[in-house]
């Protein structure tokens, strides 16, 4: 998986950028992404030759899913109660005795619930939001579902292209109507975040079925959705809707930073730590799953959440780290040195150092030597490692160790172009420790600003 990039915008009137952002803050990613295609359908400007059908099918779809996202929370839905429930199983056992099959039951049963027209629904919207039922916006969104079939004619004698008459029915009047219904949901968000935490309480196999149907991406609901989630019986339901992917790009690309932007992973964080061991299981699938994934928020918490795994457990995803962490990852906001040292504690040494490998690697970045981090953390960050792997098992993490210095010294340009098989320049030795003892001794002055060689070597030379 890899993060795409994000739309282009540039396109859209001032207006319309506006209401995107508050589309995107409001009601998540993938309902901003609907609308900007609804935008672009709708300007005529496409090389489409019949492009109403298309601009009104979007048009449609972009309406029903916001009305399906505030009817609930709104409560714009027609109650039920014990009677109707009664009589719909009468209903059903009569129409069964009569030899109907289950799926034309279960039509009729849908037929005899309560429900609103869409013009009740509405008015029940658009009053919770703080707007008159008979005002301009009501009207106005009523009109358009009642003139909606409209789009989808049918025409073997003309082209049907969104031209002017089409703009001036369909597309001005929605974009009054959304942006409308954006500005007044910003004063009523709470009834969003009460309905999400109901869900959260309903059981997994029914409350995730609700959360797909009826809450948006938006950032704010999806984290209060998974902080409340307590226990690990929602992992496999959440997994089978594909929740636990890698979230969609912020709309605003690399402009904006924006963290927590993936908050299923504060959740797979708090159920490793699960005394369930299915469960742990199942989230280990889950970040194991997310190995190809360069979205930074995905690699900050899933190393927290290899790093909250039992130790061998963890440790088995020691090759997810390998793809994760490259010359491109940012590991300022990760902690990759924690793991290192719960791992060399336990007595896993070769895949701390392995992870402690992938840490302390220099690259080329643009023609200069180049790590993870600046000269002074660096130093810090390899002390701490060398330490945690010097008190675990020495020996064993010493080859590793002498690898990791063998690789920092071939980053040297010059150091590079030295014939591989003439040892001239440092001693010969009889022993790993005293071949590393005698590189960090006459190694280049080279080393990048910390200074050569870098103090935390200093543990291996007592080693």
């Amino acid at each position: 998986m890899t993060v795409d990039t994000p739309p282009d915008t540039s396109f859209l009137s001032p207006e319309q950028a506006d209401t995107n952002r508050l589309i995107d803050q409001l009601l998540g990613t993938a309902v901003a992404y609907r609308y900007i295609d609804f935008c672009r359908l709708a300007s005529g400007s496409l090389p489409l030759i019949v492009s109403r059908p298309l601009a009104g099918h979007a048009l449609r779809e972009l309406d029903s899913l916001v009305r399906s996202v505030l009817v609930t929370p709104m409560e714009a839905r027609a109650s039920d109660n014990a009677d109707e429930v009664k009589r719909r199983g009468e209903a059903r056992t009569k129409l069964k005795e009569l030899g109907f099959d289950e799926s034309a039951l279960q039509r009729a049963e849908k037929a005899l619930k309560p429900s609103f027209s869409h013009a009740k629904q509405i008015q029940h919207i658009v009053t919770r939001l703080g707007l008159a039922p008979d005002g301009d916006i009501a009207r106005l969104w009523i009109k358009l579902n009642q003139t909606y079939g409209r789009v989808h004619e049918r025409s073997f004698h003309a082209n049907l292209p969104v031209d002017e008459t089409f703009k001036a029915e369909f597309v001005r009047p929605f974009e009054t109507v959304i942006r409308a219904l954006m500005v007044q949901l910003q004063g009523r968000y709470a009834a969003l975040m009460r309905r999400v935490k109901e869900i959260a309480a309903e059981p997994p196999s029914q409350g995730v079925r609700l959360f797909v149907n009826e809450i948006p991406g938006a950032l704010q609901l999806q984290t209060y959705f998974y902080d409340n989630l307590s226990s690990p019986a929602w992992l496999p339901h959440l997994a089978s809707e594909g929740l636990l992917a890698e979230p969609l790009p912020n709309l605003e690309g690399g402009s904006t930073l924006r963290l927590w932007s993936w908050p299923v992973g504060r959740y797979l964080r708090r159920m490793a730590c699960s005394e369930d061991d299915a469960a742990r299981m199942q989230v280990a699938q889950a970040i194991r799953a997310l190995s190809s994934s360069q979205h930074a928020d995905v690699q900050r918490l899933g190393m927290e959440v290899i790093e909250a795994l039992p130790v061998a457990e963890g440790a088995s995803l020691v090759d997810v780290l390998g793809g994760w962490i490259t010359p491109a990852t940012d590991l300022f906001t990760a902690a990759p040195h924690s793991i290192i040292a719960k791992w060399a504690a336990a007595g896993f040494v070769a895949p701390a150092v392995r992870v402690a490998r992938l840490v302390f690697q220099f690259f080329d970045r643009n023609g200069q030597l180049g790590g993870h981090f600046d000269a002074t953390m660096y130093e810090h960050y390899l002390n701490e490692t060398v330490k945690a792997l010097s008190a675990a098992k020495p020996l064993e993490a010493l080859p590793g160790l002498c690898d990791l210095l063998m690789e920092s010294s071939r980053a040297d340009n010059r150091l590079s172009q030295r014939d591989e098989a003439d040892y001239s320049y440092y001693w010969q030795a009889r022993s790993k420790a005293m071949t590393l003892t005698a590189m960090i001794s006459s190694a280049p002055r080279s080393w990048p600003s910390c200074g050569w060689p870098p103090k935390p070597f200093a543990h291996i030379q007592r080693i």
